[in-house]
């Protein structure tokens, strides 16, 4: 039963550790490929389309966006394309506008080339969210930024897989362009524990310690000030059983 409970304490510091795994953000395109192995679909957004408020390309990804079309650009508005000749954006601004990327089969790894963000010079953000909830309002960018800017933006999940992602514009007005969209669904390592688990794995068996053994069973050295990481080492404690006293 000393164990059992030996065993509880360091699962629930272990899955502490687990739990505040997030997906790994990578700043520019060589890094992403690198971490996906170079194998990856790939969408340059050239095929001909009538704008609409969501349109499917070849690769398997569809995109939609809010109150506005998805419209073809050719260097229009700062909006430059960074593969081909033509890239995507909304056909029309407003407040919160959102792009949904959305994908035929699930994917963990994510890239996109984000064009022209924040040049009317007013404060906004680039948010960025996984149907899975992942990414949840991660920011990506503040505006203002620089007219044509062009801002890359991926990452690997290395727990699970998506199906979306969605990137939200607050600023409010303007175009938004998107082009040279990567995705994948790379194999990943099975979970291994990062240092911070180890090391709460490790005070989750040391509070153990906390513990000793007197004749009338398992007590607790119970400190008066009691703080959040003592009291699940004395309520792990508590529930031993109490050994009957010898005769």
């Amino acid at each position: 039963m000393i164990l059992r409970n030996a065993l509880a304490v360091a699962m629930v510091f272990a899955g502490l550790g687990q739990a505040q795994a997030t997906p790994v953000m990578y700043g520019d395109r060589a890094s992403w490929e690198a971490a996906v192995g170079g194998s990856f679909a790939f969408e340059s957004f050239e095929s001909a389309f009538v704008a609409a408020p969501s349109i499917g390309f070849p690769s398997g990804v569809t995109v939609s966006v809010s109150a506005a079309n998805v419209a073809a650009n050719v260097s229009l508005f700062g909006v430059n394309p960074t593969d081909g000749v033509q890239a995507i954006q909304n056909s029309a601004g407003s407040a919160n506008l959102t792009f949904t990327f959305a994908f035929a089969s699930p994917i963990n790894a994510f890239a996109i080339d984000i064009l022209d963000f924040g040049d009317i010079q007013v404060p906004g953000e680039l948010l960025a969210a996984t149907n899975t909830g992942s990414l949840l309002d991660y920011l990506i960018a503040s505006a203002p930024q620089a007219n044509g800017n062009v801002i890359f933006f991926g990452f690997v999940d290395t727990l699970a897989t998506f199906s979306s992602v969605r990137i939200r514009n607050t600023e409010g007005g303007g175009a938004l362009g998107f082009d040279s969209l990567a995705f994948a669904n790379v194999p990943t390592s099975p979970n291994v524990p990062e240092p911070s688990t180890l090391a709460l794995l490790g005070l989750g068996l040391a509070g153990l310690g906390v513990c000793r053994r007197k004749r009338e069973g398992i007590v607790c050295i119970r400190n008066r000030q009691h703080t959040p990481l003592r009291r699940v080492f004395v309520a792990a404690c508590s529930v031993a059983p109490v050994l009957p006293r010898r005769h």
